[in-house]
């Protein structure tokens, strides 16, 4: 191979960078972007687990996020950000149960965890575009 002159260098740094800025940083998982607010009789619900559980395991992974103090989410499979296409039943979990504790006491709270537990929820979610202001009414 031949030595490239300093002058052409830069040219060429630059002709390999143009299909990474065309195609961008991180490969298309076909995942939708869905963020939103986790409500219960219209009231932000903070601090509690969710899970996009999808209708088919084999095929697609969950997806899951943590409500911040204002309910607010935004769901992710892993590191990756997005759900998967297609339903997904809705589960609610206190993580601090993992360890043996309680989040909150408030009965709102523990209404929404029972109800939407994982093999006891029955609400189901049909994600087939981006949905960035989902409200997840869990009354």
């Amino acid at each position: 191979m031949f030595p490239m002159k300093s002058s052409t260098a830069p040219l060429a740094a630059a002709l390999l960078l143009i299909p990474v800025l065309l195609t961008g940083c991180t490969p298309d998982t076909g995942y939708y972007d869905v963020a939103g607010v986790v409500t219960h009789n219209g009231q932000p619900v903070p601090k509690v687990f969710i899970t996009f559980h999808p209708a088919n395991t084999d095929v697609h992974p969950e997806a899951m996020a943590m409500t911040d103090e204002e309910g607010r989410f935004e769901l992710a499979v892993g590191s990756t950000p997005g759900v998967p296409p297609g339903e997904h039943t809705v589960w609610a979990m206190d993580p601090a149960a993992l360890n043996g504790g309680a989040t909150s006491d408030a009965p709102e709270y523990k209404a929404v965890i029972t109800k939407y537990a994982p093999g006891a929820s029955t609400y189901k979610v049909t994600i087939d575009q981006d949905e960035t202001d989902l409200e997840l009414k869990l009354d």
